[in-house]
C-alpha cells in the first residue's frame, strides 16, 4: 500500500469536490456552452456527466490517475470507489470548515 497514492487520490477528490460541488465552475461552463450552441434560447439545466457529478468525476479521474501512474491494483481501485462514495461527506466537511472559519473571523 502506497501512502502517496492514497493522499493523491484524497487531494484529487477534494479538488473535484470543490470545483464541481462548491464553486459552481461546471455550471458556468455549461451555461457558456449552451449560450454558444443555442443562443438566443434561454439556458435550462442539462447534465454533462461525468463532469457535473462530483461522485462520477471522482471515480473516473481516480481511475485515470491510477492508469497514468501505472498502479492499477484491486486495493487502489477500492480506494477510488470509497473516495467517490464518501465524496458528499468530504463536501460537507469543506463547508463546515468554511463556516467555522467565517464565524471565527467575524468575531474579530
Amino acid at each position: 500500500m502506497n501512502l502517496k497514492i492514497i493522499i493523491d487520490l484524497l487531494l484529487l477528490t477534494t479538488i473535484i469536490t470543490y470545483t464541481v460541488g462548491i464553486s459552481g465552475f461546471v455550471e458556468v461552463i455549461k451555461e457558456k456552452i449552451w449560450n454558444y450552441l443555442y443562443n438566443p434560447i434561454p439556458y435550462t439545466y442539462w447534465s454533462l456527466k461525468p463532469f457535473d457529478c462530483p461522485i462520477c468525476l471522482t471515480f473516473w479521474v481516480g481511475l485515470i490517475y491510477l492508469f497514468i501512474i501505472k498502479d492499477i491494483t484491486l486495493l487502489n481501485i477500492t480506494i477510488v470507489c470509497l473516495y467517490s462514495l464518501f465524496q458528499p461527506v468530504i463536501n460537507n466537511i469543506l463547508i463546515i470548515i468554511r463556516e467555522l472559519l467565517i464565524k471565527l473571523t467575524n468575531k474579530f
